[in-house]
């Protein structure tokens, strides 16, 4: 009897001793994982597991974990733009959107991956943010 077949691939790769596991999340591109094993079964069961966790981040709404600040902060500028069309008032506010990413969050959260940044990290921002123009890079 045949199996169903699997919304992801097992495979071995010549440069690692570990399986991997590869499949696509539609909006999310391919995933290829390392499973951390050889052994087959441990690895269908990885594989399982890794392909579920994608399944329920991307239901959430969450970014691919390598999505970094800036290219999100770019696509919300985009997005933001293409919706104001020729509204001056959507325009201004895409204009003050564009200023405070630019002069203050790029600059710290950078290539950041969207993933890393916690609520410390958060902490960290607002105490930059209060010192730009004091002692910050606002004050040269």
């Amino acid at each position: 009897m045949d199996q169903p077949k699997l919304p992801y691939v097992v495979f071995s790769r010549v440069d690692s001793p570990s399986l991997w596991v590869r499949f696509s999340i539609p909006g999310q591109g391919q995933k290829r994982i390392c499973l951390k094993t050889s052994n087959e079964e441990e690895a269908k069961r990885n594989a399982e597991y890794e392909y579920q966790r994608a399944l329920w981040s991307a239901e959430r709404g969450e970014l691919p974990g390598r999505t970094s600040f800036d290219k999100v902060a770019r696509q919300y500028l985009e997005s933001a733009q293409l919706e104001a069309g020729s509204n001056p008032s959507k325009l201004s506010k895409v204009a003050a959107d564009r200023g405070v990413l630019d002069r203050y969050m790029v600059p710290f959260f950078g290539r950041s991956p969207i993933t890393a940044i916690s609520v410390p990290t958060l902490h960290s921002y607002m105490e930059w943010r209060r010192s730009y123009w004091t002692s910050g890079p606002g004050a040269k």
